[in-house]
């Protein structure tokens, strides 16, 4: 079990030029899952050539005999899932490889549930979607696309759970995502997230801005991309409830509530 307080760190020009804490969420015999940050690639991948990742920069310091990673019970690293790069929220690792089998298994069956929030600056009269466009890699360009042809099978539910003047936050929900699948299936439903470089026809546009009372002058700007993977419910794997939560970000939060979408409890 992890304790309050538990983290794994990674020296400076580890993982970024400055050290790196990541609180670690759950810790299991066989798994634990940590609180990853926006921009931090979880594993290598083939868009991404060069940058450092989470997978690889915790080997190195099991190989190097970390002490940290040793009380944590930490000899092996699997990744499993987790948020993409550009997001926040619970990254799964295995310790054992009868640990990754399970959780592999239990992923490849849609045992595990994903829920999301993100913001997108289009507002709707509709409350519910739901998206079931399959879903390939775009065969020139480092992005997802939607393809009958070529195209996995994918389905989202998008539920709205508040609007205001500034946009809409909305949570996404699903089963196995693919890559770029939330991103992908709000945009073609016309509310894609904000700051979305890749899928966001309109992203030229000039982002809201949010004035604090005091202070007019000083404006709050909230830049990448306005998403999070807020869980991941593993209850169906372990047959309890086992559900890992993500912590907002400073930034993100206080978008939300400034800009009225979200007043945290």
């Amino acid at each position: 079990m992890a304790k309050n307080g538990d983290f794994i760190g990674f020296p400076e020009n580890r993982l970024r030029e400055k050290p790196v804490r990541l609180p670690v969420l759950k810790n299991e015999p066989d798994w634990f899952a940590v609180n990853k940050f926006a921009g931090l690639l979880p594993q290598a991948h083939p868009w991404y050539q060069g940058k450092p990742n989470l997978t690889q920069a915790i080997r190195d310091q099991v190989n190097e005999g970390k002490g940290e990673l040793q009380r944590l019970g930490i000899t092996h690293c699997y990744y499993i899932c987790g948020p993409e790069c550009e997001s926040s929220g619970p990254a799964l690792f295995a310790k054992t490889k009868i640990g990754a089998d399970l959780l592999k298994n239990a992923y490849g069956s849609d045992q595990i549930r994903f829920r999301y929030w993100f913001v997108t600056r289009n507002r709707t009269s509709e409350s519910e979607y739901n998206c079931e466009l399959p879903i390939g890699r775009h065969k020139e360009r480092n992005s997802a696309v939607i393809t009958h042809k070529f195209g996995k099978k994918a389905s989202t539910q998008f539920r709205k759970q508040g609007e205001s003047d500034h946009g809409a936050l909305w949570e996404a929900t699903t089963l196995r995502p693919r890559f770029h699948q939330v991103r992908l299936h709000a945009a073609e439903l016309g509310i894609p997230v904000w700051g979305d470089e890749l899928y966001d026809e309109q992203k030229d546009e000039e982002p809201p801005k949010y004035h604090r009372r005091r202070n007019p002058v000083n404006k709050l700007r909230f830049s990448g991309l306005a998403s999070i993977l807020v869980s991941m419910d593993l209850t169906r794997i372990f047959d309890e409830e086992m559900v890992l939560s993500a912590s907002f970000s400073k930034p993100f939060s206080l978008m939300l509530r400034k800009s009225g979408l979200w007043q945290a409890e």
